[in-house]
């Protein structure tokens, strides 16, 4: 039993590698997310080496090695948050609340430097040994390894908390998921995250009730990681199938059910090129739905879905056909006194927004039309 596992648990480190590996040599195109699949395969991978090691025993003279891999444990949590976002929310962007989540790991990686010291302590690979916070020999070890205890553990409650803050956060866009068909994709990977998070959180619980306790937890989370891999196989485009869920659901309980689409949008464009509503500047999307006899969801959505654009981008198209216009007819007028015509309450969002749209300035395409 023993033998099984820490086999189990060992094995399920080196998986983790060897599947980042199978990433790299794919000879397909990769997104960018496909290179945080990799790092997160791994960061998970030395995550269970970490809570292998310290547990087993079996390596005490790899101490050093259990130091260095708290800080990567506490570095995998936020690029396996960072995996599932990217994937769920259509797009690749960086956010500097992000980077937030990486200070756990630079703090423990500030708090662990010293550790690596010969100079530590002598009997330094004596401390880290299986034992849980309410063992009596936790109370003889030295306050800086007790911490670093704290910090074996504070990574899996890290990892536990975030990942639950995910799920819940996209629990009500896998519940609309439901009435489409390839919803069991999205459901098998949301079930597998939930897993995932009970199976480190139960984790942590053993580290206060019994070593045996985690080491069992461990190698049954192991089976967690395999069924992820056997399903992503199964169907190879699991990334591309759980974003058509994703999209399909966010519309599951569609706003515009039961809406003439047709006689709104005739009607939006009648209030927009004869009555010209594009030129007061005060325009929002609550003025135009309340004319159209519509809520404000409904509009975004006939706006998203039917017309493929965004209400500012709607509007402001208008607003720049209207300037360019005006600035052929009266070559005299200013083009400030344009800008305001146009519907712009600021002159620099209309020469930015005229620039973006036309590709030259306002006074550029004068000079080139008039």
């Amino acid at each position: 039993m023993e033998f099984l596992i820490n086999f189990l648990m060992y094995f399920g480190f080196l998986f983790l590698v060897i599947i980042g590996l199978g990433q790299i040599i794919q000879q397909q195109k990769k997104e960018k997310i496909n290179y945080l699949f990799i790092f997160s395969f791994w960061g998970q991978g030395l995550f269970v080496l970490l809570v292998s090691l310290y547990t087993s025993a079996l390596y005490p003279e790899l101490y050093r090695l259990i130091i260095i891999l708290i800080p990567v444990a506490f570095l995998f949590t936020p690029l396996l948050i960072m995996r599932y976002i990217w994937l769920l929310s259509f797009r690749y962007i960086i956010k500097k609340k992000y980077f937030i989540m990486f200070l756990p790991a630079v703090l423990s990686f500030v708090y662990c430097i010293y550790g690596l010291f010969p100079s530590a302590d002598a009997a330094a690979a004596g401390y880290i040994k299986p034992v849980v916070f309410t063992d009596p020999a936790f109370r003889g070890i030295p306050l800086y390894w007790k911490g670093i205890y704290v910090l074996m553990s504070g990574a899996k409650i890290y990892l536990s908390l975030s990942i639950a803050v995910m799920l819940v956060n996209y629990y009500r866009i896998w519940k609309k998921g439901r009435p489409f068909e390839n919803t069991s994709i999205l459901r098998v990977g949301y079930t597998f995250a939930f897993l995932m998070c009970m199976n480190v959180f139960i984790s942590f619980i053993g580290d206060f009730l019994s070593i045996e306790f985690v080491r069992i937890n461990m190698a049954i989370g192991n089976f967690f990681i395999y069924g992820v891999y056997i399903v992503s196989q199964r169907q190879t485009d699991y990334n591309r199938m759980v974003k058509i869920v994703i999209h399909q659901a966010k519309y599951a309980q569609s706003y515009i059910k039961g809406v003439d689409i047709d006689s709104v949008k005739d009607r939006l464009y009648e209030i927009m090129e004869l009555e010209k509503a594009y030129a007061d500047e005060d325009l929002s999307l609550k003025g135009i739905a309340d004319e159209l006899g519509v809520t404000t969801h409904q509009l975004s959505q006939i706006l998203n879905e039917k017309i493929k654009k965004n209400f500012n981008t709607f509007v402001n198209e208008y607003r720049i056909n209207e300037a360019k216009q005006l600035l052929v007819d009266e070559p005299g007028r200013s083009i400030l006194s344009i800008s305001v015509a146009a519907g712009f309450n600021s002159y620099v969002t209309f020469c930015t927004t005229f620039s973006k749209m036309a590709g030259m300035s306002p006074s550029q395409y004068r000079k080139e039309n008039v």
